[in-house]
This record gives structure tokens, sequence and C-alpha cells, in this order.
């Protein structure tokens, strides 16, 4: 069994190559990166010991904020 902290390591690499961006058309910089790290946390408080499980909770937590999955990003201004 590999420990939480090699985990999030193994996470951290993994997800290096491959990132999901994530975007919302009515909210600025600031309110996505917030929005962002709220549901970060909440993935790694339901989740703990599981960091794939984590990053899933927090893309299900941005989607019901309305956030998409995607490339596209908005015009910031």
């Amino acid at each position: 069994m590999v420990g939480p902290v090699k985990s999030w390591l193994l996470l951290l690499v993994a997800l290096t190559g491959c990132t999901t961006q994530v975007y919302h058309p009515t909210r600025t910089r600031a309110e996505q990166e917030r929005d962002i790290r709220i549901c970060s946390e909440h993935g790694k408080l339901v989740e703990p010991m599981e960091p794939i499980a984590a990053l899933n909770v927090a893309y299900e937590c941005l989607e019901k904020k309305g956030y998409k999955r995607g490339k596209t990003q908005p015009t910031f201004g």
C-alpha cells in the first residue's frame, strides 16, 4: 500500500503531463481561482487517502458551480 504522501506525489507527477482545464465564462480569474481552491480542498477532505478520487470530487464540485472541462478559456477583461 502506498502512503498518503507518496500517493499525492504520484498524482502530482501524473498530472504534470496531463491536466484538465476548467473554465466558467462569467467568472473573473480571481473568482475561478477561489472556486478551484475551495473545490480542491473539499475533495481532499472527502477523499484524504485517495488523490484520484479527491480530484474527481473537486471536478464534480466545479461542475455543480457551472464550470466546464475543456481547453476553451474565457477572455479576462
